[in-house]
């Protein structure tokens, strides 16, 4: 797939205009959206996102380009500047791949709770 109009997927979902602009702003990352106004453009995982998020918007987790500072003194963490928010934070990856994501960007996902945010890399 390539990217889609915002308001196609909106049609899609039977839901206005307004309504997903709110969703896809709380809920992608910058990088997943380009343009403005009606011409607001989403790419193939930010479609699929916005397509979950349609049906249970509780479940899906904010998303941040992020990139990879150096790596944690625990094996499956890593540290990454979130771009959005200016803050470090560490984010878990496979253990196999912290050495190889040093000064790359990823995606990461916030998961909040009772204890605080975490945050993890998405494939």
């Amino acid at each position: 797939m390539a990217k889609k109009r915002l308001s196609k997927i909106a049609m899609d979902n039977g839901k206005s205009f307004k309504e997903m602009i709110t969703l896809a702003e709380t809920k992608l990352a910058d990088s997943m959206i380009s343009g403005k106004g009606k011409g607001i453009w989403i790419d193939n995982k930010g479609q699929e996102l916005l397509n979950d998020a349609c049906d249970i918007p509780e479940i899906v987790p904010k998303h941040y380009s992020a990139t990879v500072k150096s790596r944690a003194p625990n094996p499956r963490f890593v540290y990454a500047v979130i771009d959005e928010l200016q803050i470090r934070v560490p984010v878990l990856v496979p253990k196999k791949l912290a050495r190889r994501l040093v000064e790359t960007s990823i995606t990461v996902e916030r998961i909040t709770d009772n204890e605080g945010s975490t945050y993890r890399r998405v494939v």
